[in-house]
């Protein structure tokens, strides 16, 4: 089975620096204790305090550590008080089944519940298709929206019943809010992390990047025309 190592720390200000130092310095301790590489990772969740907005705290590991393959998700959780922000990191164990990580997203244009509903179906479907998942093989799904998103009023159990995913592990927040005039901000947005055990150990995870999130958060996805 996989193993998660926990780490927590309190970020000195809302600035992009402080925060990317922050979350580099925790995952950096992490991977030194452990004694872990990029081979081992499936993928690096943060959870950030609603104060934190200027940056993704997932940059200062991609660009400081060179993590760039590894899978990061980012979601907002309400921490007491305070500029918070934790990590929960994945690895594969010795002599057990690979588990893989795989991301995608999508938005909307308009924040209308069964839209929302309909595009989630839809990029849990097609992210399960294109990468061959069964669901007796996901681990776990996490799922989060933008805070421009009536999250109250989704019924996650409903939509994974109607995705053929019920009784799948999952958790479902909120992103980490990022400032609107942030160049990685995306409005209206839904995210999707799977874990999963693959048919074929040695695939390689193809993630599913749909309408504006290509562009925003992975260009370097998209296809020259």
């Amino acid at each position: 089975m996989s193993k998660i190592y926990t780490s927590q720390t309190t970020v000195k200000q809302n600035t992009e620096e402080a925060i990317s130092q922050a979350s580099t310095k925790i995952v950096a301790q992490i991977l030194k204790n452990e004694h872990l590489v990029q081979n081992d990772l499936v993928s690096i969740v943060f959870q950030a305090s609603k104060e934190l907005t200027t940056v993704s705290p997932a940059k200062g590991p991609r660009t400081q550590l060179g993590l760039s393959e590894t899978c990061f998700f980012a979601q907002y959780l309400p921490f007491k008080s305070g500029h918070k922000l934790s990590v929960d990191i994945t690895v594969n164990t010795q002599n057990t089944p690979a588990l893989h990580a795989v991301r995608a997203a999508t938005n909307i244009e308009v924040n209308n519940l069964k839209l929302i509903q309909k595009n989630l179906i839809s990029l849990l479907l097609n992210l399960t298709q294109l990468n061959n998942i069964r669901k007796k093989n996901l681990h776990k799904i996490y799922i989060s929206v933008s805070t421009d998103i009536d999250k109250e009023k989704i019924n996650i159990s409903k939509i994974l019943q109607k995705a053929d995913l019920e009784n799948v592990n999952y958790e479902f927040t909120y992103d980490t809010p990022i400032s609107p005039d942030h160049p990685m901000y995306l409005a209206r947005a839904i995210r999707i992390l799977l874990h999963y055990y693959p048919k074929d150990p040695s695939s390689t995870p193809i993630p599913l990047y749909l309408n504006k999130t290509a562009k925003k958060l992975r260009p370097d996805l998209i296809q020259p025309s």
